[in-house]
Order: structure tokens, then sequence, then C-alpha cells
């Protein structure tokens, strides 16, 4: 169990070098602490953190476990209108014990965009009064990056998901975060891959894709999803009669590293494209009528095409130029193909 005298020095420890480090300011050394109430004490002594993920440069989450309870903080991401469905997710208040841990564990920092002279001034010198008790938690934060808490409630779908797919139900419902304008069902197709998708899903470049820039950059990240799916089609059977103990995902990786083997991406791509289900290829119809450029080609042909002339810069591969309700139809799309190979072939890809 933490030892909250010692948890204290080291939040307050951190906090003074972050100043020194941000702007030089030399504060004085003092007995400070956070004030807490019986219940925060029990967060600062038995919160369990776990996986930690810096998913943007400035922005991390992580998981929380206190009182048989599952909790998820996002740090550095500036949430102040949340949209949630507390069935899955409930936004928490925060607490004196946990923001002091948090602190304590590097985890939570001051914000560098603060104004530290006058946090130095206001806070730092609270424990020179002569009645000091404690510092009172929630008027630091105001200089501390910005923390949002949820609950996993008790009988949430994603209460043993990873973090990975409880952040993609978190920032497709919440698109005022995200920089690219992804249309209403492009964010629903997310949510709904998030809620019931396939476990074998990497949901790291699900949220990666959310979180793109470009709409370029986001359909690359789906591609990856799709290059998976490559090897299955020609290696599932021969798998399946050879006397092995490697999974199918390590028996192709071992197959590619010693043989160097790996399937033609185009061919790949053909056999995934023809034993698509009627739905997920209406989706690719969508977005082949609206472009006449691609009205007459096949559609793991343009797929491919789009793909190499976002990762080549070569004079032979055509350009595409799409506008933002043709990408909208297309990340649709592939989403769809992804949702559907990856819950056909779930069990081959368990690990």
């Amino acid at each position: 169990m933490r030892n909250m005298i010692k948890t204290n020095i080291e939040a307050f420890n951190n906090i003074c070098k972050q100043l020194f480090e941000l702007s030089q300011i030399k504060t004085e050394t003092g007995r400070r602490y956070f004030s807490t109430t019986e219940e925060e004490k029990k967060w600062l002594i038995e919160t369990n953190i776990s996986g930690v993920e810096f998913f943007l440069p400035s922005i991390r989450a992580f998981n929380l476990e206190f009182n048989g309870l599952k909790y998820i903080a996002v740090i550095g991401a500036n949430m102040q209108n949340f949209n949630e469905d507390p069935s899955i997710l409930l936004v928490t208040e925060l607490n004196s014990g946990l923001i002091t841990l948090l602190i304590s564990e590097g985890l939570l920092k001051i914000n560098p965009t603060a104004n530290l002279l006058e946090f130095d001034d206001n806070i730092m010198s609270q424990h020179k009064d002569a009645d000091y008790k404690g510092h009172d938690y929630f008027e630091i934060l105001s200089y501390l990056e910005p923390i949002k808490l949820f609950q996993i409630t008790e009988n949430s779908i994603l209460k043993d998901e990873n973090l990975y797919r409880i952040l993609v139900y978190i920032y497709s419902n919440n698109p005022n975060y995200l920089i690219l304008e992804f249309n209403k069902f492009v964010l629903e197709t997310f949510t709904e891959i998030s809620l019931v998708g396939s476990k074998n899903i990497s949901y790291n470049l699900l949220l990666h894709s959310l979180l793109s820039t470009n709409f370029k950059h986001s359909f690359l990240e789906l591609y990856r999803l799709v290059e998976r799916l490559f090897p299955i089609n020609y290696l599932k059977d021969f798998h399946e009669r050879v006397d092995t103990k490697l999974n199918f995902i390590e028996f192709s990786s071992e197959l590619e590293n010693i043989t160097s083997w790996r399937p033609r991406e185009e061919d790949a791509l053909e056999k995934i494209f023809s034993i698509a289900k009627q739905n997920t290829k209406n989706s690719f119809d969508n977005f082949q009528k609206s472009n006449p450029n691609l009205q007459n080609q096949s559609d793991y042909k343009y797929f491919y095409k789009l793909r190499n002339s976002i990762v080549h810069f070569r004079s032979s591969h055509e350009e595409f130029k799409l506008n933002s309700e043709q990408w909208n139809l297309l990340i649709i799309a592939t989403l769809t193909l992804i949702d559907e190979q990856y819950s056909f072939y779930n069990k081959i890809l368990e690990e």
C-alpha cells in the first residue's frame, strides 16, 4: 500500500521540478500536502494504474481500478463538453487523492501554457500560512493539464476491453475533438465497431485513423488493417493441415521471415473483395459512383491504386483527388470491409 506522506512529498517535488524546467522558477522548499477526506485517502492508497498509452504526443490515457470498479483517465485533451452514454461510460468527478497520486507518478503535469508566476505566487506559498491544513486540489486544477476521468459502468459492453477500443468509442462519439470532418455515418460505424467488432482488430490503428490530420493518412491506417488479412486466403488451409503449435499469425509471420514469401498485394485484395458481402460491395459502389474516373474500374484495383498514389511518389502512379464527401464514402466502405472480414475470420485470427 502507498504511503500518503511519501506520495505527497513526491507530488510537490515533481511540481517544483516542473516549475524550474518550464520557467526557471526556484520555489521555496517546505512541508506541502493536499488535504483529503477519508474516501480520497483511499483513492491515493489503493488505486491501481496500468496500461499508460501516449496515443498523441501530448495526450495519454491509462486504466485505473479502485474499489472493484474500472476507470480510464485521459490527460492532455481539453474535453469540456462530453457526449456520453451512461450505460457504457460515465464521466466521473475527480478527487484530491487521485490528483495527488497522478502528480506523484508524473502522469499529470503542469500545463506549460499556464501562468506559472501566478501559480508560484498563489499556490506554492500557501504552506506559509499559520492556519495551513493542506492544499485544496481544486485550486491547482486550472494550472494543470486537462484531465477527464471515466468510469466503465458495471454492465458496460466495454468493461473488459482494451484501452484503445474504449478510446475509439470516446472519440467517435465526440467529433468536436477530431480534426477531420467525418460524417455521422462514418462516426457511427467507428462506434459500432468499437462496441461489437472483432477482438482481433488492432484498435490502435482505428484510433489513429480517427485522429488523423488528413484523409489520406486516415485511409492508410485502415489499409494497414486490410493488409493483415492478405495471407489468410492463401494459408488458412495449409495452416490447418500442418502439425504446428503456432497460431495462424505466428505461422504466417514465420513463413514470411524464413522463405520471404508473401502474397502479391493486388492479388490478395482481389481475393478479399471477391468474397465480400453485398452490403460491403454496395458501400464501395457508392464511392465509385461519386467519382467519374473510378466508375469503369474494378473495386480492388482502384483501392490498390489509391493506396499506391499515397505511399509512393512516382510518375507512373495516378493521383486521386477526392473531396471530403468522397473520402467519407471510401472510409465507411473500408470500415465495412474490415468489420466484415475480421468477423468472418475471427477464429483464425485469434492469438
